[in-house]
């Protein structure tokens, strides 16, 4: 089986709890301030 990766707002409580549900594994956190992501590109 291949490992997913995927990363969620840990403030999205509702899919937090979703993946979880449905047998996702918290494997690990990563914190960054919002003031680090003004110059993000997102598509």
């Amino acid at each position: 089986m291949l490992p997913l990766h995927f990363d969620v707002a840990a403030s999205n409580m509702r899919a937090v709890r979703c993946y979880l549900k449905v047998g996702f594994q918290i494997t690990g956190e990563f914190w960054k301030k919002a003031d680090d992501l003004i110059n993000v590109d997102i598509f």
